[in-house]
């Protein structure tokens, strides 16, 4: 007498006995309730931020003088802290859109205060270096020595503060940056005869008395965007202010936008 062999049936691998299944079900609503929470733990202390920022602001306003920029400066000396005017500065979302900056830190910049706090260290051909005070007068030979600036950027309320050293050489560094990621970057003096975009050379030859610039080029490979901005000074509103015109470009699309500082002596 032969028998039949019933064929084997084997479960599949990703069956699971429904006990298992309402574990992992359980668990899996757990992390969703976790992420939920800190989720909005983090907007409940970006408020908080947002608050406590404006109250910082007020007592800064007490206590420092916020103003243009001193008729001295210009910008081969940007030693001091300047931050962000954004009444009169344009809306850079464009900008961080464009460069992939996540729509939650772009709500977060909308609305913190942003500093910026220089210190310049100048190195001589003749070895000899010099750190620049506030009140220095700027270089009269900037390409007979070799600027560093040491930039901490401020960002209240966010967590995206910033500290990095620039050379002002005409080299490209780079720079792994909170908001932007990995970024080639090279600055340089610029005379302002030198800016081909027309409109914005006119503004820089009547605010800049040295006539020269900064120019910084900036590249994010991994993202595909490439920048190119313009440090110097303009007249806003018949006051000297430090400028930051920012043209950024990707995939055929180009955006700028104009960022004015306040000073703060």
């Amino acid at each position: 007498m032969v028998v039949k062999a019933e064929p084997l049936h084997i479960p599949e691998a990703d069956t699971e006995p429904e006990h298992a299944q309402r574990v992992l079900r359980t668990a899996h609503r757990a992390e969703e309730r976790q992420y939920l929470r800190s989720q909005v733990c983090w907007f409940h202390n970006v408020k908080l931020g947002f608050y406590n920022t404006r109250i910082q602001n007020f007592v800064s306003r007490l206590t420092q003088k916020i103003m243009a920029a001193p008729s001295s400066k210009d910008a081969t000396n940007l030693v001091g802290t300047w931050t962000l005017n954004r009444k009169l500065s344009d809306d850079p979302d464009r900008i961080f859109s464009l460069q992939g900056v996540p729509w939650v830190v772009r709500k977060v910049l909308q609305y913190a205060t942003l500093s910026l706090e220089i210190k310049q260290i100048v190195s001589f051909s003749d070895g000899t270096t010099a750190e620049l005070k506030a009140n220095d007068s700027g270089l009269e030979s900037p390409a007979d020595a070799i600027t560093t600036l040491s930039i901490k950027q401020i960002v209240r309320p966010g967590g995206f503060d910033s500290e990095g050293t620039y050379h002002v050489d005409d080299k490209s560094y780079d720079f792994s940056l909170p908001i932007f990621g990995d970024v080639k970057m090279k600055l340089r003096y610029v005379n302002v005869a030198d800016i081909p975009n027309e409109p914005l050379r006119q503004r820089l030859e009547e605010a800049n008395p040295s006539k020269i610039v900064i120019g910084e080029d900036a590249h994010n490979p991994g993202k595909g965007w490439e920048a190119r901005v313009v440090w110097a000074f303009e007249l806003v509103n018949g006051k000297r202010y430090l400028t930051r015109n920012v043209f950024t470009s990707k995939d055929k699309q180009n955006v700028e936008a104009r960022m004015v500082y306040n000073y703060h002596d």
